[in-house]
């Protein structure tokens, strides 16, 4: 599933999606606007690419984290959810 061409390319839509929002996102914030939609949007970003990791680690165990991607990966999304889930709510 995870070398499946479609499977690569859904998930390169939610990365450029998630990078458009991002975008967006920061517009809202200089013009002061509602910010909401973007935070409920980041949770669910969140959960794709956590869905992702562990389905490398499922498939592939520790060994997973010798692929740079993967590694990569598992920092963004660590760094995500301490930035969402625990530095951001204090």
């Amino acid at each position: 599933l995870l070398t499946n061409n479609k499977f690569e390319t859904a998930v390169g839509i939610v990365i450029l999606t998630n990078s458009i929002t991002m975008g967006i996102e920061t517009q809202f914030e200089i013009q002061d606007k509602d910010l909401t939609p973007f935070k409920v949007l980041e949770h669910f970003f969140l959960f794709c690419y956590t869905f992702e990791l562990c389905l490398w680690f499922f498939a592939d165990g520790l060994n997973a984290v010798k692929n740079p991607w993967v590694a990569f990966d598992l920092v963004l999304v660590v760094f995500g959810i301490l930035g969402t889930y625990i530095i951001e709510p204090v």
